[in-house]
């Protein structure tokens, strides 16, 4: 089977891998990866159940608290006989308008309780269908930012009552079906539309990998061709080259590099100077191990009289194998994996090994603080912006802590490498007298 997208071309098999929340009503979308015969930590489940349940009502957008906060107008108690004074102020009654917005809240509220007594009873999800019909109204009596809020609340809420009913019951599934036309007919300036779409393609493939649990490579090849329609369908919208990522970490997943790579070089091209056109170009450089070429000038965390404000150039490591550790403070592996690496200096730094930690962080001096007393060893290099970073965004880095390895002549070895990996790698790069 074979998509194309506009001289891009996907063919194998693929396999879900998209992060993304459901509202709190009780469903979480988290990754996805094929089902196996026997569960394990690289293949979880494609839907769980949140264990803390949270009211629609809490998350409602901000602008129609107000309804909620503000108590109803009263009108007098005083005897109708009794004139009132003409100091006293009079309170009109609350409008139309506003009596069936806080109908529609309260309505929301009883729901969202009711989900919360029991959110994995066998006919929650026809609470959750009623919620998203209740937020679709409340759309219609807001404006702006407020009224995407309330829609993509709706959407959320659609597609967690389809993902969570019984396969003989297809309401919930066919009302998210039809939701992006009904956003577009009643709502023709949103841009939730193109949303609706994506959420229902994602329950789409939910509902047939249960289906296909024998095959699940149906459902997963179904995934990643729809996900190729839209990105052609509607190049322009937003998520259009978030669905071509998705697409691209499907074939990585399957090692299916050249297909990976052709992806997110259409996500680079397409859609350049973005951020995530920068993340894909990245990536795609990651993906070409054992050719590519790492080059990197960064400033120390630890400046020094000797050499002031110069840069790390990685270049004068030309001969050695380097090792680059990429962490933040807020890396919980930080600690254990210093320590291991502190190992591996002691061990090879005088055979040809040299180790350089590359830290993400905003603020150096919470670096140096948290480095204080420690023992590490190697080059301490930084560049604020986590995952955001120039750096992150240049090498595809797409989780923290992760490891490169650089062979002598400059070009990576490998990427995505567990410290605990590194010692087997490293001893073997050492021992080539190349």
């Amino acid at each position: 089977m074979r998509s194309s997208i506009r001289g891009l071309a996907i063919v194998g098999g693929a396999v879900l891998l998209c992060a993304g929340a459901s509202p709190a009503q009780g469903v979480r979308y988290v990754q996805a990866y094929p089902p196996s015969n026997s569960p394990s930590p690289q293949h979880p489940m494609v839907i769980q159940q949140s264990t803390q349940q949270h009211a629609f009502a809490q998350q409602a957008p901000v602008a129609h608290q107000q309804y909620t906060m503000q108590p109803a107008r009263q009108v007098s108690q005083q005897p109708v006989a009794q004139a009132p004074s003409n100091n006293a102020a009079q309170q009109p009654e609350m409008s139309k308008e506003d009596q069936q917005i806080q109908q529609l809240l309260a309505k929301l509220t009883e729901l969202s309780n009711r989900i919360g007594q029991d959110a994995n009873a066998p006919g929650a999800y026809r609470l959750q269908l009623s919620q998203a019909e209740v937020m679709l109204q409340l759309a219609a009596y807001s404006k702006g930012k407020e009224r995407e809020d309330w829609l993509k609340a709706s959407v959320d809420a659609y597609f967690s009552a389809a993902v969570s009913s019984p396969e003989n019951d297809q309401a919930a599934y066919q009302s998210l079906q039809a939701l992006p036309a009904q956003i577009s007919r009643s709502f023709p300036e949103s841009k939730v539309a193109t949303y609706a779409i994506l959420q229902e393609i994602q329950a789409d493939y939910m509902r047939v990998l249960v289906k296909t649990t024998d095959d699940p490579a149906k459902a997963q090849l179904h995934l990643r061709d729809r996900l190729i329609r839209f990105a052609q369908e509607y190049p322009d919208c937003p998520e259009a080259p978030k669905a071509v990522m998705e697409a691209a970490e499907i074939c990585e997943t399957l090692k299916r590099i050249e297909d990976a790579r052709k992806c997110y070089r259409y996500v680079a091209v397409r859609y350049a100077g973005t951020p995530l056109a920068r993340k894909a170009q990245g990536i795609e450089w990651r993906l070409s191990e054992g050719a590519a070429q790492v080059t990197m000038e960064l400033p120390y965390v630890y400046a020094t009289s000797a050499r002031g404000d110069s840069l790390y150039d990685i270049k004068d490591a030309r001969g050695k194998v380097v090792v680059i550790y990429f962490w933040t403070t807020q890396c919980p592996e930080a600690h254990g994996d210093f320590a291991s690496l502190k190992v591996l200096t002691d061990r090879y730094q005088f055979k040809g090994l040299e180790v350089v930690y590359v830290n993400l962080d905003d603020d150096p001096l919470a670096v140096r603080e948290f480095l204080a007393g420690k023992l590490t060893g190697g080059v301490h290099l930084h560049q604020k912006g986590g995952l955001d970073s120039e750096t992150a965004q240049r090498y595809g880095i797409k989780s923290l802590p992760e490891a490169f390895l650089v062979g002598k002549d400059g070009v990576l070895i490998k990427h995505s490498l567990k410290v605990g990996d590194l010692e087997r790698e490293v001893s073997k790069q050492l021992s080539d007298r190349k």
